[in-house]
């Protein structure tokens, strides 16, 4: 008798807690998210801490996330993965939703990649669906938001005249560098560092005034005293309102003080050598030196 009115116990607090996350998905107007506790009338496993996230993997441009649940008893059963922007000022812009794609489901274990697409912005949560009964299962959300990166840069060239003479790369010239998979929604969400060492970056800088689709273009500021040479160029992209960025990505090198020869290129072995300390980037995107 016990382990029934604990059952009954349980499946209530079940149903409360789904018809709590139907109003707060509701109230963030997601009026075609149906929750249901159908789900989980047999199967007392799906409480509310179901689905947890094991690990997350940043692969090129996009995460693919393992998820490790007591729900996913069925595999015969069709799954999928919602996505909903936890920061109400980043999604007006966004040019699509989140998506899930490549869903392979096994009886412990829920594998998705999730894709987005240039211009996606905001810190996002998941729930998963069970569609064979249009139910939402219980529990099956991120314990906290997590950043989205869109695909990285991919720097096709630049242009200006800085981009054709070293000679022109000098405070105040403009650079423009083109490509794909800008942050077109603001030119300030693009982050430029010029150099590999705090007092190369400090020295030299590239200002975004304007961005497209298809290019960036920056104001150039260089130090007085700054030597002559070939200074590596990162871009970083901001992928919600919390300020977070993406990883850095080389886009190529800025010449400076090398009469005719081109302001910008992209060899990846043209570098001059600076003996300075290196400077990485550990896993949550912050600046390590040796």
């Amino acid at each position: 008798m016990s382990t029934h009115r604990e059952r009954e116990k349980h499946k209530e607090r079940a149903k409360n807690g789904a018809l709590l996350l139907g109003m707060i998905l509701l109230e963030r107007g997601y009026k075609d998210a149906l929750l249901s506790h159908r789900g989980c009338d047999s199967n007392l496993s799906c409480s509310l801490l179901c689905l947890v996230v094991l690990a997350p993997k940043r692969i090129a441009s996009f995460m693919q996330f393992l998820f490790s649940p007591s729900c996913l008893n069925d595999p015969a059963k069709s799954y999928s993965v919602v996505f909903y922007n936890t920061e109400a000022d980043a999604v007006p812009g966004n040019p699509s939703p989140v998506t899930c794609a490549a869903l392979s489901v096994a009886a412990t274990k829920l594998t998705c990649t999730i894709i987005a697409v240039n211009g996606v912005m905001g810190m996002y949560r998941f729930l998963v669906k069970d569609t064979t009964s249009d139910a939402l299962l219980l529990g099956s959300t991120s314990l906290s938001s997590i950043a989205v990166n869109p695909p990285l840069p991919a720097v096709t060239g630049a242009s200006g005249e800085c981009a054709t003479s070293s000679a022109a790369c000098i405070s105040g010239a403009t650079l423009t560098i083109k490509g794909t998979n800008f942050n077109h929604r603001d030119a300030l969400y693009q982050h430029f560092s010029v150099g590999v060492t705090k007092a190369q970056r400090s020295a030299i800088r590239l200002a975004p005034t304007a961005v497209s689709e298809t290019d960036v273009t920056a104001t150039l500021t260089v130090a007085d005293g700054t030597p002559a040479g070939s200074y590596p160029v990162f871009v970083e992209v901001q992928v919600c309102m919390m300020q977070m960025m993406s990883p850095l990505r080389y886009v190529g090198n800025l010449v400076l003080n090398s009469g005719s020869a081109s302001g910008f290129n992209r060899d990846a072995t043209n570098t001059t050598e600076i003996p300075n300390v290196p400077v990485g980037v550990n896993g949550s995107g912050a600046e390590e030196s040796a």
